[in-house]
């Protein structure tokens, strides 16, 4: 909404999907030597998701899920990770 000397005019927003894609919002960089775990808790608060929901989202549901990938992580979930956040996953090892 803007105020001119004509009165008030309001603008529509572009829709967030078609000016950011299917990335997420926010989207965090692991810091430095930064379980995977924790990177993945810090990403889903980010963006607004509890973590027990953001397992299921990576398709991982159910209780330790991010503990569980520490240990293993599916080649689909790093495929997943690199189309919705801007850091650049290898879908070999990390």
């Amino acid at each position: 909404m803007r105020f001119g000397p004509t009165g008030i005019s309001v603008t529509p927003a572009e829709r967030y999907e078609g000016a950011a894609g299917n990335r997420w919002p926010m989207s965090i960089m692991p810091a430095p030597g930064e379980l995977l775990s924790s990177w993945l808790h810090r990403l889903a608060y980010a963006n607004g998701i509890p973590p027990h929901y953001f397992g299921a989202l990576l398709g991982a549901p159910g209780q330790n899920w991010s503990a569980r990938l520490d240990r293993a992580m599916p080649d689909r979930i790093l495929q997943f990770l690199g189309e919705h956040t801007t850091y650049p996953w290898k879908t070999s090892r990390l």
